[in-house]
């Protein structure tokens, strides 16, 4: 039997201290995000002085103490190799695994452990936030997900889409019709109502989610200006009802709200790009939003005065300094991070720029962090809020990236072919060979791709597509409708 005692026991670790966290939190948030921080700390900090990027911008091409040395460090970012063990808190990029840290799920954020940073503090969710974040949720295609992307982008003050769905067709170069196949299905979002194109549409999505919209409310919207105009009584003939159905009718269409994307405290705010894509004559090119960088500067003069002063005045200096001097550091690294994974993920997807969404290449997190030598949760945290200019306008950083899925030739096949492939066989079934999820999981096996039946369910659910039972029913139905 062995007796109780103590016993020693050595192991390794990483240790998140509060700089590391302050720092990888620092990474994924936006120009904007960073520089409402960075005021924060000037408060606490005399010696930082904080410029808003507008007033960087305009000094003209004098490098910004945050920036200083991109270019020249860009060869050596994330190489871990040669990083010491005493200079960790400046290295945070290299990386702090993602089980280390408190993860936000609905942020796609880092929350530190210091209950005064910032960082803690929720952010109101806007409209275009939370419909954001639906569209993720909807399963749909990459490129689909792009369409979705850019419509939330045309959204006006209201929740309403006027116009510019020919333009969205034009600029990623694809059909009106799978436009408006999105758009139908962004319209049931809530708040329901949303990206509709005019009032009768809003309402009539409105009234389908609450499973209340039959032929009666069909035609009392087709003829909502005699309600104004108060022709009622020809109204109520229009819709074959009696006086009685017609007034519940009517309470209904009240009840429902005609603004549903009205956001007083984001009306009409567009998704500001922290990364630019120019194009060169030999491709394209990657750089900073300098418009919305802000630019840290240290006040040296100061600095000088408590460093002759008292033993507590140079204590407090040193201090400052420190702090002030990793700010900096900070921002560089965050400036340098950013700009390897943009190039890279635009080098991966010159198809997209150049030719729309049917050309986007497959692209994992993997896959860059693999080049880009940085961590998988690194790049993650880059992606994951970031917006990117392009000529084919203003989207997610993680909108480029796509699953694939190996081939017995090791070729990848990204999501999207996949799909395509279910879509091409269901649409070509006769009521006599109606194909089943293991069925098609078998075709698309026998033609090298390695997937399975739950995947192939999960494409088939995420394209809107019936299961085999429904499918054949409603086949027998129209073959009986046309005999």
């Amino acid at each position: 039997m062995m007796l109780p005692g103590l016993q020693l026991r050595q192991t390794s670790g990483l240790a998140m201290t509060p700089r590391m966290q302050q720092g990888i939190a620092l990474l994924q948030r936006s120009n904007q995000e960073a520089l409402e921080w960075l005021l924060q700390e000037a408060e606490t900090n005399p010696l930082v002085e904080i410029e808003p990027a507008e007033q960087a911008a305009g000094e003209g091409s004098e490098p910004s103490d945050a920036t200083h040395g991109i270019d020249d460090a860009f060869q050596s970012a994330g190489d871990a190799d040669h990083t010491r063990d005493d200079d960790r808190d400046n290295n945070w990029l290299l990386d702090a695994p993602r089980d280390t840290l408190t993860h936000d799920e609905d942020r796609g954020g880092i929350i530190p452990d210091d209950e005064d940073s910032p960082f803690e503090q929720a952010a109101v969710s806007s409209l275009r936030d939370r419909l954001a974040e639906q569209l993720r949720q909807a399963a749909l295609s990459d490129e689909d997900l792009i369409i979705g992307i850019s419509l939330i982008g045309l959204l006006d003050e209201i929740g309403r889409i006027p116009d510019g769905i020919e333009d969205i067709a034009e600029t990623l170069n694809v059909p009106i019709a799978r436009i408006e196949t999105v758009r139908t299905l962004m319209m049931g979002f809530a708040p329901v109502g949303c990206f509709a194109r005019d009032l009768r549409e809003c309402l009539a999505a409105q009234l389908r989610a609450k499973n209340r919209f039959d032929p009666a409310m069909d035609a009392l919207l087709r003829h909502l200006p005699l309600i104004g105009s108060g022709e009622l009584v020809r109204l109520r003939r229009l819709c074959g009802v009696d006086e009685e159905d017609f007034a519940d009718m009517l309470g209904e269409i009240r009840a429902l709200d005609p603004k549903p994307g009205f956001d007083p405290r984001n009306a009409g705010q567009p998704a500001i790009p922290d990364v630019l894509v120019v194009r060169h004559p030999d491709g394209f090119g990657v750089e900073l939003n300098a418009e919305t960088l802000p630019r840290v500067r240290i006040d040296h003069m100061l600095a000088r005065r408590l460093d002759g002063g008292d033993p507590a005045a140079r204590q407090y200096g040193k201090e400052r300094i420190a702090h002030a001097n990793w700010l900096s550091t900070a921002l560089e690294q965050r400036s340098r991070s950013i700009l390897l994974v943009a190039r890279e993920v635009v080098m991966r997807q010159q198809g997209f720029l150049e030719h729309g969404i049917g050309a986007l290449c497959p692209l994992t997190l993997r896959d860059v962090a693999s080049v880009t030598r940085l961590h998988e949760s690194t790049v993650s945290r880059i992606t994951a809020t970031r917006f990117i200019g392009t000529p084919r306008g203003v989207l997610p950083l993680r909108a480029f990236f796509s699953t694939a899925l190996p081939s017995e030739t090791g070729d990848a096949h990204s999501a999207e072919s996949i799909r395509q492939r279910i879509r091409d066989m269901i649409a070509a079934e006769t009521l006599a060979d109606i194909l089943s999820d293991d069925a098609i999981t078998a075709k698309l096996q026998d033609g090298g791709i390695e997937i399975m039946r739950r995947t192939v369910a999960k494409y088939r659910e995420g394209l809107g597509i019936a299961n085999s039972a429904q499918r054949r029913r409603h086949l027998r139905l129209r073959q009986t409708a046309r005999d």
